[in-house]
């Protein structure tokens, strides 16, 4: 059966190696990183308004990639979420996330879908509102599950 599994990371510099280990020991599935505004404990809700209204349509997209896997007893999707706090991001051009060559994040939320370790595709911010950018996201994943 197809399922999500979500692998958080909390320290900017362990991405890279999470994603190439996640990448090489799961062949078949379909990698995504999610990078998303860091939630405050005290209001239970992300820093981030446009990451609220990302939640769910990520969820849904989930949904729906893991009720189409073409191969549902071996396929899988992994979704790397990195929370990503406030005070350490907003204005700083030099956010090691913002650095990355594999990421080149520009805002939160950002959706990235990578095949062979390399980023193929991307839905920021507005992206996640736009019904046609996530539909053409939809497919371009969907097709290759």
């Amino acid at each position: 059966m197809t399922f999500t599994k979500t692998v958080i990371v909390t320290d900017t510099n362990q991405f890279d190696a999470v994603l190439k280990e996640t990448i090489t020991n799961n062949p078949n599935s379909t990698v995504l990183g999610y990078f998303t505004g860091a939630v405050n404990p005290a209001t239970n809700k992300s820093w981030c308004p446009d990451c609220v209204v990302s939640e769910p349509i990520l969820n849904d997209l989930l949904e729906e990639f893991e009720n189409n896997a073409k191969n549902p007893s071996e396929d899988k999707i992994i979704l790397i979420k990195c929370p990503i706090e406030r005070a350490g991001y907003s204005g700083n051009p030099n956010h090691p996330y913002r650095k990355n060559p594999s990421i080149k994040l520009t805002g939160v939320p950002t959706l990235i879908w990578y095949q062979d370790n390399s980023p193929t595709d991307r839905l920021v911010e507005g992206d996640f509102t736009s019904g046609d950018k996530v539909n053409k996201y939809r497919s371009k994943v969907a097709k290759a599950l």
